[in-house]
């Protein structure tokens, strides 16, 4: 008797862990394991850090830089337009170049967010009006005063034209421009393993 109900005691602890390893009724294996982090509908956070995200902008900034001075001699130097007039030129070159490879470079993991033609064209849109805006009319306004009234050369008044006004243009990126995916609260989807065995 003593030999049936240690036999009988020693069956009951693997009995408990054959019922914990044995799936419910219905359901899959997928079910009861821990999906992995992939997919569409599983939240992660944006990719990089603003740090990394500056370094970028400046990066794309100082070949913005290269841009609109190779315009503005150009158009001053070469084509003998007017300096207001060959500014203005000079600053949409950039601010074309620069939206670029924000779209391609700095942003695009929010860009991957909505990659449609309108979607591209909105951004443009917001992005002359935020940072061209700041661009243009600041460079325009800082021209006229350091140029027209400080006498100083022209080059010399664009670069300290560029320095003042890289800091508002990544803030109003970072905020306006590039954040319309910041209404999933800083979070982009991707697809979980449930999804994929549905599908």
């Amino acid at each position: 008797m003593a030999m049936c109900t240690t036999e009988t005691s020693n069956l009951k602890p693997s009995i408990a862990n054959a019922s914990k390893q044995m799936p419910l009724a219905g359901t899959r294996e997928s079910d009861t394991q821990p999906a992995p982090f992939a997919g569409p509908d599983e939240k992660r956070p944006y990719q990089g850090s603003s740090w990394a995200r500056w370094c970028k902008f400046n990066l794309v900034g100082g070949m913005g830089v290269i841009v609109q001075f190779s315009a503005l001699l150009l158009f001053k130097s070469a084509l003998h337009f007017d300096y207001m007039l060959a500014t203005g030129l000079a600053v949409e070159a950039a601010i074309l170049h620069n939206f670029l490879w924000h779209e391609r470079f700095t942003w695009v993991d929010r860009v991957a967010l909505r990659p449609s033609w309108r979607s591209r064209f909105s951004r443009l849109v917001r992005f002359h009006l935020a940072n061209g805006a700041i661009s243009l009319l600041g460079n325009l306004a800082l021209m006229k005063i350091i140029v027209g009234q400080g006498r100083i050369n022209y080059l010399v008044a664009n670069a300290i034209a560029i320095v003042v006004c890289s800091l508002a243009n990544f803030v109003a990126s970072e905020e306006w421009v590039f954040g319309g995916g910041r209404r999933r609260k800083n979070e982009i989807k991707v697809p979980t393993q449930a999804a994929r065995n549905a599908a």
